[in-house]
């Protein structure tokens, strides 16, 4: 796991301080990580990464909430992760830290 940490640190260029499997995933490894300035992210690995984050880019365009890209690289697509949908004061391009 710490060669993974390193790669997503130097990707994200902020250091991953931990990072766990989250379930689901079936068409990528997906992973929740705490960052360093105290902000989580959510990381998935597949052959459709660059896709998605240029989607996730483009609905972002529109206005409509989406996710922000933090990085895509060989395989890789780091977001922000987005709290829980009973966080109703959160708005597209906020950051958002865990209590």
């Amino acid at each position: 796991m710490d060669a993974l940490k390193d790669r997503l640190s130097g990707l994200l260029g902020r250091h991953v301080l931990s990072l766990r499997r989250m379930a689901g995933g079936d068409l990528s490894v997906v992973y929740e990580l705490t960052l360093s300035d105290g902000t989580w992210a959510v990381a998935k690995h597949g052959d459709g990464a660059g896709r998605e984050g240029a989607m996730l880019r483009a609905i972002a365009a529109t206005g409509v909430p989406a996710p922000a890209v933090l990085a895509v690289d060989d395989g890789w697509l780091v977001m922000e992760k987005l709290p829980p949908p009973r966080a109703r004061w959160w708005r597209p391009g906020m950051i958002w830290r865990p209590a």
